[in-house]
């Protein structure tokens, strides 16, 4: 999960409507000339021979990172990997084409860093949010009420598979004190499980794809609101990965549909990287947050706490345009409880935050 920006429309300077990721978004707001196609290039993300690249060629290769090929062998060895040569590992630290993009829009992160990932994706989801906030309300449009109502949920679904994963999110967001959370296995089969190993062994592919989908989708809805970039294609990015673990399988047939909306998802991370001013200060901060210490000691907390903020602050403005009463963007502990125990059995926070959400009722 990676990358963006935002703005008050008005200051907007944005360039020709329909035009591809490149000719808005060469380089992102405070680059040097050249910045980003160079970056993507020695990132591997593009080859070495582009002069440039079609959003639907980006959207092309971001689509092979939320859905990744396997490829043939090119010896004679058989198509099984051996856990003992360190191959599994390799594939585990080898990033992906999503991580590639987001190291360029952003700052970069190692692809063992899920504490620095699931930041990063926090940073993209709050940028983005900021941004529809900012040009949906500039908007003249009949459908102003749904479009908010759509993009408040989308935001807080991604909340639910960002979070969720965090242990400095969880701790931060929902006041939930150390020593209640139990970080070491426990005999039984019920044992709660330290968090870490837990994401690593159930299924974290799939769960990667679907948070990467869910930040993406914020971008598909400002594509549709912007209305320069129009996509025909119904549905979402998540609705899309999602079905693969109830079809049995992953359907070629759904490539094109998939990547028509990760197309819309790049035009709107374009269009929420314009603004020149606010454009800039907010991926300086993304980089800030990601890369003033990578050390282990870092206060990720705080910088949930942070982003959140952001998020919270431009909810209240979609939640205006729509329904005062609309759900908050920020889940609450017993939704989080809710969704942690249907996803992650096993998860460590799952007590803390039932009595979290048992004493928030209790204070109502």
């Amino acid at each position: 999960m990676y990358k963006l920006v935002v703005v008050v429309a008005a200051g907007l300077a944005l360039a020709g409507c329909g035009g591809t990721i490149f000719s808005l978004a060469v380089d992102p707001p405070g680059k040097t000339k050249d910045y980003f196609l160079k970056c993507l290039q020695s990132n591997r993300f593009l080859p070495d021979s582009a002069s440039k690249a079609s959003a639907s060629e980006v959207a092309a290769r971001l689509t092979e990172g939320i859905v990744p090929t396997q490829y043939a062998p090119a010896s004679n060895t058989g198509y099984t990997i051996e856990a003992e040569t360190g191959e599994i590992e390799a594939l585990r630290r080898q990033p992906g084409y999503v991580n590639r993009f987001l190291d360029c829009y952003v700052a970069p992160v190692r692809a063992t860093d899920l504490k620095g990932r699931l930041l990063r994706g926090q940073i993209v989801a709050a940028l983005l949010a900021q941004y529809a906030s900012a040009t949906l309300i500039a908007k003249e449009r009949a459908t102003k009420p749904d479009d908010a109502a759509t993009i408040i949920f989308h935001i807080r679904r991604a909340a639910l598979h960002l979070m969720s994963v965090s242990p400095e999110a969880l701790e931060s967001l929902y006041l939930l004190r150390k020593e209640d959370i139990p970080l070491k296995s426990r005999p039984g089969p019920a044992a709660a499980r330290d968090l870490a190993a837990l994401v690593r062994l159930s299924l974290p592919n799939f769960h990667n794809a679907q948070r990467t989908a869910a930040v993406f989708d914020i971008g598909t809805d400002i594509a549709r609101i912007d209305g320069r970039f129009v996509t025909n294609t119904a549905g979402t990015i998540f609705d899309v990965v999602s079905t693969t673990a109830v079809s049995g399988g992953f359907n070629p047939s759904v490539v094109p549909k998939l990547q028509g909306l990760v197309e819309a998802a790049v035009a709107g991370l374009s269009l929420a990287a314009q603004s020149q001013w606010y454009g800039s200060a907010f991926i300086r901060d993304a980089q800030e947050s990601l890369l003033v210490d990578m050390s282990d000691t870092r206060d990720i907390g705080l910088l949930w706490l942070a982003w959140q903020s952001r998020i919270n602050a431009a909810c209240e403005s979609l939640k205006a345009v729509t329904d005062t009463r609309a759900k908050p963007c920020e889940p609450t502990a017993i939704e989080m409880a809710d969704y942690i125990k249907r996803e992650y059995p096993g998860h460590p926070y799952l007590d803390a935050l039932q009595e979290r959400a048992a004493l928030d009722i209790r204070k109502k």
